[in-house]
């Protein structure tokens, strides 16, 4: 054991990075201006599907941790896995891509000895994140308005899907998920709460909802 991790802080951006014992001209935000504005790349449209949801629902990460065996877990402990996928992509495309959504089993993770062998969908719901926009003229990722979210108990997915890697828009509306819109999700993960034994939340924590 070499011990655990250094704890993780909040960023503001203005972080420098230095050499020789000085700071340069390289900032932090100049990192993530670089590496992350490109929203319809899939890696950071599917954080960007994370963050949204965790907003929508007011959960309280201070920062994303990538290797959990779920995404998210509510105020009253629902463990939530997101995932997203969008028409249009960050290349150029002569078609408007097929939408299908990762719904693999994966490992388990623990601190003590990594990756295990047994893999399962650990989450109790799924959040599909659609952002539906056809038009690449149009299309920003930033406007809530373009995207549809999608939300399924993990059972059902189980019991219809089996080791099923995928699934495509129209197999998992025959399923029939909650559609909802930005401003309905945190009714609707709510709402299915409650089949877990938990007690749903009486308002929304985001006031402009």
């Amino acid at each position: 054991m070499i011990g655990k991790p250094p704890d993780s802080t909040v960023k503001s951006g203005n972080e420098r990075f230095t050499a020789n014992g000085k700071p340069l001209n390289l900032s932090l935000l100049g990192f993530w201006q670089w590496a992350y504005s490109e929203l319809l790349n899939n890696t950071q449209r599917g954080i960007l599907a994370e963050y949204l949801v965790k907003e929508a629902l007011g959960v309280d990460y201070d920062y994303r941790v990538n290797w959990t065996d779920y995404d998210l877990t509510s105020t009253n402990g629902l463990k939530i896995e997101v995932k997203s996928a969008s028409y249009l992509q960050s290349w150029q495309q002569k078609r408007l891509s097929a939408i299908r959504f990762d719904i693999s089993a994966k490992s388990s993770w623990n601190e003590e000895d990594g990756r295990g062998s047994n893999k399962n969908r650990s989450s109790d719901i799924y959040i599909f994140c659609l952002l539906k926009e056809k038009d690449r003229d149009k299309v920003n990722p930033l406007n809530l308005d373009q995207w549809e979210f999608l939300v399924i108990r993990t059972k059902d997915l189980d019991e219809n899907c089996g080791e099923q890697q995928t699934i495509g828009l129209n197999r998992l509306l025959r399923l029939n998920p909650t559609v909802a819109r930005y401003d309905q999700l945190y009714a609707t993960v709510s709402e299915i709460s409650k089949d877990f034994g938990q007690l749903s939340v009486p308002s929304s924590p985001n006031p402009w909802i």
